[in-house]
This record gives C-alpha cells, sequence and structure tokens, in this order.
C-alpha cells in the first residue's frame, strides 16, 4: 500500500456516491444509478485504512472522523426516499469512527493480545444493535468495518480478491439476519442463500448479492498507482459527505413542492 494517496480514486468514489444519492432519492426505480454507487463504499473504506497506516497524526485524524460524523448525521438521516426520518440509522463516517477504533485495537493487538477480544466484539456490535432493534443500523455493519480489516491485514492483490469475495458471502448472510430481525438458525440461514444463489439474483447481482457489484472498485484500488495522479485536499472528501446530502435534500424539497416529486 503506498504512501502517496492518489486524489482520482476518491473523486471517483465522490461521485459515484453522488449518483447513487441521486438515484435513491429522484429514480427510485432505475437501478443504475444504485448500481454505480456500489463503487464508492470499498474506495472509502480504502482510503480509511491508508490514512490510518500513513497518517502522522492519529489523534487529529480520530478527531476530523468525529467530527463528521457528527455534521453528516442530520442530513443522513433524511435520505431516504420520501425523506423519511430514521433518527437510529448513523451514518458511513460513524461506521469509519468504529472501523479507526477496531484498527487501534488489532494494532495494538500485534503486541498484547488482549486487545483483540474487544476489537472482535467492537466489529460485531452495530449488527448486535440491530438485531436488538431493527430500526438501528450504523453504515454497513461488520461488513463495512471488516472490509477496513482487510484492506488492513492483506496487501497481495490475489489475497485481496479472495478476501473480498469471502467478504461478500458473509455480507450476503449476515443480510439474512438482519432482514428477518432475530438470529436465524444456520441451516436456514444458508438455506436462504442458497436459493438465492441459485436463483436469476446470483446471475444479475441482485437481492442478497447487489452488494456484490462493488467488485468493480477492486481494479481501481489495485491500479491506483496507475492512474493518472491528481491531489486532494484532506478535507474535501469530508466536506463533500455532509454538504452534497444537504443540497440533494433541499433540491428534493423544493421538487416536491412544485408538484414535480
Amino acid at each position: 500500500m503506498q504512501n502517496r494517496r492518489n486524489g482520482m480514486v476518491i473523486y471517483i468514489a465522490m461521485l459515484t456516491m453522488l449518483l447513487d444519492h441521486i438515484g435513491l432519492l429522484f429514480f427510485p426505480d432505475i437501478d443504475l444509478f444504485r448500481s454505480i454507487g456500489r463503487v464508492a463504499f470499498p474506495i472509502f473504506a480504502w482510503s480509511l485504512t491508508k490514512g490510518f497506516i500513513h497518517t502522522s497524526n492519529r489523534k487529529a485524524y480520530f478527531k476530523r472522523l468525529l467530527l463528521f460524523a457528527v455534521l453528516s448525521q442530520l442530513p443522513y438521516s433524511f435520505l431516504t426516499p420520501q425523506l423519511v426520518w430514521r433518527p437510529y440509522a448513523f451514518n458511513q463516517i460513524a461506521q469509519f469512527v468504529l472501523s479507526f477504533l477496531v484498527l487501534s485495537l488489532l494494532e495494538k493487538g500485534r503486541k498484547e493480545k488482549a486487545y483483540l477480544l474487544p476489537a472482535v466484539l467492537l466489529i460485531f456490535l452495530p449488527d448486535a444493535l440491530e438485531l436488538w432493534y431493527a430500526d438501528f443500523s450504523i453504515g454497513y455493519g461488520s461488513y463495512g468495518i471488516l472490509m477496513s480489516v482487510l484492506f488492513y491485514l492483506v496487501n497481495s492483490p490475489v489475497d485481496i480478491g479472495i478476501g473480498y469475495l469471502c467478504l461478500s458471502i458473509y455480507g450476503s448472510l449476515s443480510t439474512i439476519f438482519t432482514w428477518y430481525g432475530y438470529p436465524l438458525l444456520v441451516e436456514k440461514a444458508i438455506g436462504l442463500f442458497w436459493r438465492e444463489l441459485q436463483s436469476n439474483h446470483f446471475l444479475l447481482l441482485q437481492g442478497l448479492f447487489f452488494q456484490w457489484r462493488s467488485f468493480l472498485a477492486l481494479p481501481l484500488l489495485l491500479y491506483e498507482h496507475r492512474l493518472p495522479y491528481v491531489s486532494l485536499h484532506k478535507w474535501t472528501a469530508y466536506l463533500f459527505y455532509p454538504l452534497h446530502m444537504t443540497v440533494l435534500i433541499i433540491i428534493y424539497r423544493l421538487l416536491y413542492a412544485l408538484g414535480v416529486v
């Protein structure tokens, strides 16, 4: 993982996230927007890990994450079709706060094994809370945190590809549990997964497999050094996240008032 960060991939992530959210609000029946948006999250998870490894000031980095997690919460809680308020749905940067803490514990766990158990518990905390209260969510839950862990622990492109596949399978299975809102028996969950696997949902990457379209982000990350280099200010992506959601919500409200949506 190279030290110099190529802003090109972050700009791609911001663009695809913008298209994803435009589709969410204005074109919920058009699959293309949400499909393109699958590219964004792996890039941001990769960027978090890269920042964690190479930052010269971990405390400042963590404070920045925490600040924008708070600033982004209000617009994020309204970012749903028809702007339905979700007070217990927490944004992606809030999940990255947890990811940062997990990576910190894993790093300490290399010397003191006692830190590994809290790291594991923190990884699965969002899923446990969602099982306890269905309206609660933090980003992509344990799947999202584990993606940062994958990029932290693995460097080989082949190993990252294999790990990403395994993580995608895990993400699909964990979705079954959160969809049903209670702990399913393992065999029942695997049975549902197997039926999805045999259906057109797998071939079209729909249903449980929709997030698998995020595989399109891997070439951008693995061959980042071959892309044209673009500089990126460290505040750009942070500011873009709450601002673009706020602007989209305002536009939606104006169009709604005019009877357009």
